[in-house]
């Protein structure tokens, strides 16, 4: 039946009819790609809004956490006494990091993402604490080997006068000892 429909129809109407089916096919595409470019759309604005802000400020933390670690291991690898810098340093980077915890906080929200800030926070406070009470027992250790190396260097220098005086008290009775067994050989004869 549809064959026939086209048998009858002049070549005019079968162009123009040809020409009206491409032009809604073209429509549909046209529609559907604008739809799809929207999508993009709305996903590159999520993107800029939300999700580029939070990468940012969680490379921020991750740099923050490894500043904070490089700071401590200075520290503790110096041969002198760990300064008061150090603590200083990790003070500051945690206060850095406490700063970019709340743009996080501002920015969870938005993204609408079941995140539990508090524990977060806790973690980045009991690593900072715990980095700053290690950096204060290595500070603690390196005092007290400080000073056993200081009462060791007095020992010995306390070792040899005692030997000193020994070697002397010994060549001085021996001295006496000999004199008195000579005295007493010269008494005998």
């Amino acid at each position: 039946p549809r064959i026939a429909l086209l048998d009858r129809m002049k070549l005019r109407a079968k162009l123009a009819s040809a020409f009206l089916c491409l032009s809604l096919l073209i429509g549909i595409c046209g529609a559907s790609g604008l739809i799809f470019v929207y999508g993009i759309g709305a996903t590159l604005s999520v993107f800029a809004d939300v999700t580029s802000p939070l990468l940012g400020q969680t490379v921020v933390l991750v740099d923050n956490a490894h500043r904070m670690r490089s700071v401590f291991l200075d520290a503790i690898n110096k041969e002198d006494l760990p300064s008061a810098e150090a603590n200083e340093a990790l003070g500051e980077l945690n206060v850095a990091a406490a700063t970019a915890m709340e743009k996080l906080r501002q920015l969870f929200p938005v993204a609408k993402l079941p995140v539990r800030m508090t524990e977060i926070q806790g973690l980045q406070n009991e690593f900072s604490q715990g980095l700053q009470s290690m950096l204060a027992a290595r500070r603690q250790q390196r005092l007290a080997s400080l000073i056993v190396q200081d009462r060791l260097t007095q020992l010995e220098a306390d070792r040899r006068d005692f030997d000193s005086m020994m070697r002397s008290m010994t060549a001085r009775g021996e001295s006496v000892m000999s004199r008195t067994r000579d005295d007493a050989a010269l008494n005998i004869s």
